[in-house]
Parts: C-alpha cells; structure tokens; sequence
C-alpha cells in the first residue's frame, strides 16, 4: 500500500470500494462509465458499446444485440441527452411510446438491468445521471484493490467466465477513465496488469495512445 507517500506529496487515495457501490444513498454509480468520462458524445458511445460488449450480459446473444445496443446509446445520448449508460438506455425502452427506439431495445436494458445487480458491473454502467465520474485532482491520484478481491482470468484463458469478464471491463475503465481525466494535463498513468491490453493486440494499445 503505497498511501503514505502519496499522502506526503498532497495526493488523492482511494480504494476500489469507495468508488464501487449499488448507487443508493448517495452512493457512486457509474463512476467508470463510457459515457460520462469521454470527451465527446461519439467517443463515449464508442467506449461505452466496448465496455458492455467485454462484460457482455448479453451472453450467445451478443453479436445480434451489438448494432442495436449502438443504435440504443446513441438515440440516448445524441438525442436525448444522458450522461451515462444505463440511463441512455432507458431513454431507448422507453421510446415511441414504450415500443423502443428498435426491437431489442427492451430485450437489451433488461439484460443491463440484471447485470447491474453487481457494482462491479454497476461502476462501468451508470444509471443515476447525478452521479460523480471519476475526476483527478492535481499531483497524485491512487488507486488500489484494497480489501475488494479482483477475479481475473489467466492471460491465456480465452473463454474467462462473467464475473471474469466484469473484472477484465473495469480494469480497462479504470485505466481509459483515468487517461481520459489527465487528457491535456501532460500527466502519467501507471497501471498493473498491462496484459489486459496487450493481449488484445495493437488497435487496443493505439487507441489509449490516440486518447
């Protein structure tokens, strides 16, 4: 636990359970959320498709539900204006009168829903707009595991299992929230288990350059 030193030089610290939680009383929701960390409508959509598709509650489903669930983000948040995931795809149920922006559109927050009964889930999925992102404040921000345990697959597992995955998503939320937050600040971000980027080869370790 490094929070001594980084108390010494005036920085933030947290534990992944302050920042993880069921969004009740208050409580952080969606703090790693596409939607509500990108910097432009387009790209949190983007992030936000990638995230729920790595979690995937959709399970054999998946590849069907993919256009839609794109088609449902961005109805929710170009046209309708949400903040975070959950709540964009709330705004697509509920369209035409209760019918959907499509016919998956039901089908695909129930899903959501359901999953998000884990905070795990619940931190990249958002669905209290009033809710906090993440935020860096100036010199040092850490954070770390404390007393959450993380289920993470082996690096070469290529069939990891849904809590797995939930794991896999949060920690690239973590590290795309967190470079999001330092955008333009000429800041660093160290980050363990670089693997989880890597083994999903050069578009994914270009794209955190690009950002």
């Amino acid at each position: 636990d490094f929070s001594p030193v980084v108390e010494l030089t005036g920085g933030s610290c947290f534990t992944l359970s302050e920042l993880v939680g069921n969004g009740e009383d208050g409580g952080p929701d969606g703090v790693f959320d596409g939607i509500r960390f990108s910097k432009t409508p387009t790209a949190g959509i983007d992030r936000a498709v990638s995230l729920l598709l790595q979690a995937n509650p959709f399970g054999s489903r998946w590849r069907d539900l993919e256009n839609p669930l794109r088609q449902c983000l961005s109805y929710g948040v170009e046209t309708m204006g949400a903040v975070c995931t959950g709540q964009a795809l709330r705004y697509a149920a509920e369209a035409n009168d209760g019918a959907g922006i499509n016919a998956e559109a039901k089908e695909i927050l129930n899903k959501v829903e359901i999953a998000a009964s884990s905070p795990l889930f619940k931190a990249i999925c958002g669905f209290n707009p009033n809710s906090p992102g993440l935020r860096a404040a100036g010199g040092i921000t850490y954070i770390r595991i404390g007393d959450t345990s993380p289920d993470l697959p082996d690096p070469t597992d290529p069939d990891p299992t849904s809590p797995q995955r939930v794991w896999l998503a949060l920690v690239k939320a973590m590290v795309y929230g967190s470079i999001s937050a330092l955008a333009g600040r000429q800041g660093v971000v160290l980050f363990d288990e670089g693997w989880i980027f890597l083994r999903d080869g050069q578009a994914e370790v270009q794209a955190m350059g690009r950002l």
